[in-house]
């Protein structure tokens, strides 16, 4: 059964995201979240994967669509809820159904990549799903970089 986690490396980054995007080129995959408190998160992927691009596959929808996810990030949420009730941004999700359906198309498979995440980007509205070999680079940037 599928459960979301806290990703470990995001211990420090709380917030209430009030939107997310999703930016893709064939140099990066970057994920951009504009938080309640006024700043802004940008995660990304930047190095080649097995699959030749820079992850294996990413999602963006909205919350609405994805029934099924939302009760899980609601009860994650609330394990990891601080007194300002802000939460963590990004999750792991355990026992993946994404990876499980990624795996019925062949090569390559979580088979051949032990480490395959499934990360889960959460805002009020949006949710960005990335399947990846590695972890991600995560910086607070300046409102004024654009992508």
């Amino acid at each position: 059964m599928e459960s979301l986690t806290l990703w470990n490396k995001s211990e420090n980054i709380y917030g209430l995201a009030y939107s997310l995007s999703l930016f893709m080129t064939p140099d990066k995959v970057t994920i951009q979240a504009e938080l309640e408190n006024k700043q802004t998160i940008s995660v990304l992927f930047d190095r080649l994967s097995l699959t030749g691009s820079k992850v294996w596959s990413a999602i963006y929808t909205s919350e609405l669509y994805r029934g099924d996810l939302t009760e899980k990030i609601q009860l994650c949420k609330r394990s990891f809820e601080t007194k300002d009730s802000s939460f963590p941004l990004i999750y792991l999700m355990e026992n993946s159904n994404f990876i499980k359906r990624f795996d019925e198309y062949g090569y390559p498979s979580s088979e051949d990549v032990k480490d395959l995440k499934h990360f889960v980007f959460v805002s009020e509205n949006d949710i960005v799903e990335v399947l990846s070999e590695y972890d991600p680079k995560v910086s607070v940037i300046d409102k004024k970089e654009c992508f």
